[in-house]
């Protein structure tokens, strides 16, 4: 079983690599990626914040969630 960092950086990994390949260039977010930011925050918050920190900024930074709108999006 996979603890709370390997699970969070999973995560994160895969939100980043979804939205590098499956952004809409019009600088919105696509049903499927909208989903998906949805999914993994309600995952994300269920687990301790230093490890959330930790892996976003190593698999997502900044520059991405300022280029997906992330730091805007509801979730």
């Amino acid at each position: 079983m996979e603890n709370d960092l390997e699970k969070v950086i999973r995560l994160c990994k895969e939100l980043a690599v979804t939205l590098d390949t499956k952004y809409d260039k019009g600088g919105k977010l696509d049903d499927e990626c909208d989903a998906l930011v949805i999914a993994t925050s309600k995952e994300l918050m269920t687990l301790p914040l230093e490890v959330v920190l930790f892996a976003l900024r190593n698999e997502l930074n900044i520059e991405s969630c300022v280029k997906y709108n992330l730091d805007e999006h509801e979730q």
